[in-house]
């Protein structure tokens, strides 16, 4: 799993070209990030030769923009196929509720003020992805627009707040998340490693709404003789992130801002009232981006490739491009081979090839869940 758009927008830029007297295009075009030129490494690849070779409906800029792009996505899908093939898991864990089973309804969570909920930890990995799909709450009465804080330990401030509405109390409500919770090891938004910690202050609650908790210990093997399915579901997902209920007391509470970590309590046989779906996936677009200059080669040798396509295959070449010019351009992708199958000329196939089989891009080393590894176990971050 990776997003191609924004592996799209952060590599397009590595190769350019150079601008060539009579022809001046747009500095978008003219500047790459490495250095790496099309026309500089290809001389058939004349700014001239390849406007005569264009699609008519488009200008130059917007023909090598066109090409840069495709040629960054083709590239990527090649690497994956390439360095991961089949054994690329796209999904770790299907969507798995984190407890199971009934709430007794006479057990009912004494309001005292507190900030409650649960924290949440995962392994060290930029590529493992652990998404909430769905919030499930049950309360004495229904609730509306309830803030359900998301706090990650690196920011004072809330990383996000989601609204909850009930309409079937004192039965358990299923949210579906319109926008899932993404907690990553590693984002933008917050620092490496740590924890997320998400709940409600029981202030927020009506005057005479409690919370129905499930009396279990949220994060521990279940008993010896729970419910299989407690276990069944308790094996799911232990292994890809560790959970545990906490609570603040209200004197150490700061306002709606993180509490002190010193401040933040576990809690036992009680979930206070939530639980989580959680899928966990494994998404290399962040690794990609980090790596993202191994791709400049073999994106330059891609961009030379396809643009020598259209002068070998142009309709109008032969009123614009003689026909030994066509002809070069096939030897130059294809390369030369005699009948015995020596190789006279190598092509800019062969060459795409080396880069990519030269690349010490090792995906087999990012992930024990994604993919194969020689490491054994999960170093936390604690």
């Amino acid at each position: 799993m990776y997003n191609i758009s924004e592996i799209t927008s952060n590599l397009e830029n590595l190769v350019g070209f150079s601008d060539e007297t009579g022809y001046t295009l747009d500095p978008t075009l003219t500047s790459p990030d490495s250095s790496l030129t099309v026309n500089g490494y290809e001389a058939l690849l004349s700014l001239q030769t390849i406007e005569s070779s264009k699609p008519s409906n488009l200008t130059l800029d917007e023909h090598l923009t066109s090409i840069r792009k495709q040629a960054v996505q083709k590239v990527l899908a090649d690497v994956i196929s390439l360095k991961v093939g089949n054994e690329y898991q796209k999904s770790v864990l299907e969507e798995t509720p984190l407890i199971n089973g009934t709430s007794n309804p006479s057990n009912i969570e004494n309001k005292k003020g507190r900030f409650v909920g649960w924290l949440f930890r995962l392994p060290e990995s930029i590529n493992l992805k652990n998404t909430i799909q769905k919030v499930l709450v049950q309360f004495t009465d229904n609730v509306t627009n309830l803030p359900l804080y998301v706090y990650h330990s690196s920011q004072n401030e809330a990383v996000d707040t989601i609204l909850i509405t009930t309409t079937n109390a004192p039965s358990v409500s299923t949210i579906d998340l319109a926008t899932p919770q993404v907690l990553s090891y590693m984002s933008d938004d917050t620092d490496i490693g740590g924890f997320y910690m998400i709940g409600y202050y029981e202030d927020d609650l009506p005057l005479t709404t409690n919370a129905i908790y499930k009396e279990v210990t949220v994060g521990d093997v279940p008993c010896g003789g729970c419910d299989p399915w407690m276990k069944r579901y308790y094996k799911k997902w232990n292994s890809y992130l560790k959970t545990k209920a906490v609570y603040v007391d209200a004197q150490n509470l700061n306002g709606i801002d993180l509490p002190l970590i010193d401040d933040i309590e576990d809690a036992t046989k009680t979930n206070f009232g939530l639980n989580f779906y959680v899928s966990i996936g494994c998404d290399l677009t962040d690794f990609i981006v980090e790596h993202k200059n191994m791709f400049a080669q073999s994106i330059q040798a891609k961009m030379a490739i396809d643009l020598l396509r259209y002068i070998e295959t142009s309709p109008t070449r032969n009123n614009k491009i003689a026909d030994s010019i066509a002809r070069e351009a096939g030897i130059r992708i294809n390369g030369i081979v005699s009948e015995n199958n020596f190789i006279k000329v190598r092509g800019l196939i062969h060459d795409y090839e080396q880069f990519l089989k030269a690349s010490n891009f090792d995906f087999s080393r990012l992930d024990k869940f994604c993919l194969p590894s020689a490491r054994t176990g999960i170093k936390w971050n604690v």
